[in-house]
Parts: structure tokens; C-alpha cells; sequence
């Protein structure tokens, strides 16, 4: 495939447009080593807790699996913290943003009001 060349949108074909699709989908894979780069990333977070948030990750999709959860529930426990690599006071949303193509609106919606819902029950 050939970059595409245009400089604005209303110069753009529907052919550009079909080679950019193309290349985002033959690309999809970097998406997942992108995100375990970002959940290793976590292993040096510990802000202050027990435990360093790439270990709560895990012990939280642990815990969904052995609950009986489902697939996307299961990598959205994985995840929910993945936002934490860039920014604190709203991973959340961080999170649910990256996931939001992979998951139903339920799941990215826990994902990201889960840092709230904590706020009003701790």
C-alpha cells in the first residue's frame, strides 16, 4: 500500500480513504502490544498502596475470571487502571477510551465511572 497524500479533508478520494482503511486494519495487532506495554508500564506505580497497580490488575481480572465473568469483563478488570500510565485523576476514562472499540457499552461504561464509584463508597 501507498501513503496517502492529501493535506485537507476535502481533498481527500474515497480511494486514500480505502488504502488508510486497509492499513489501520492490517495494523490492528500493534493495538494489543501497545496496551501490554502500558499494563507492564504499571508495575512501577505504587502511589502510595500495598501494591504496585500492575499486581492489582491482575488480581482483579483474577478475581473476575474465578467470579464466573465474561470475556470483555474479564480485560476490562485487566485494564481499568491501564490509564494510570498517563494520568491519575482520570484513568478511568482513559481506559474505557482504549477499550470502548472492544467492549459493549456497559463494560466501557464501569470502566470508565469505576475511579467515581470508588470515591462515593470509600
Amino acid at each position: 500500500m501507498t501513503a496517502t497524500s492529501f493535506t485537507r479533508m476535502d481533498e481527500s478520494t474515497a480511494e486514500q480513504w480505502a488504502v488508510i482503511g486497509e492499513e489501520t486494519r492490517r495494523n490492528q495487532p500493534r493495538v494489543a502490544e501497545s496496551v501490554l506495554s502500558l499494563l507492564r508500564s504499571l508495575s512501577t506505580i505504587t502511589d502510595g498502596f500495598a501494591t504496585d497497580q500492575l499486581t492489582h490488575c491482575l488480581q482483579t481480572a483474577t478475581l473476575a475470571e474465578r467470579a464466573g465473568a465474561d470475556q470483555e469483563v474479564i480485560v476490562a478488570s485487566l485494564c481499568h487502571d491501564v490509564g494510570k500510565a498517563v494520568s491519575v485523576p482520570n484513568h478511568g476514562a482513559i481506559a474505557a477510551e482504549m477499550l470502548k472499540p472492544y467492549v459493549r457499552p456497559d463494560v466501557y461504561l464501569t470502566i470508565k465511572h469505576h475511579q467515581d464509584f470508588q470515591g462515593r463508597h470509600y
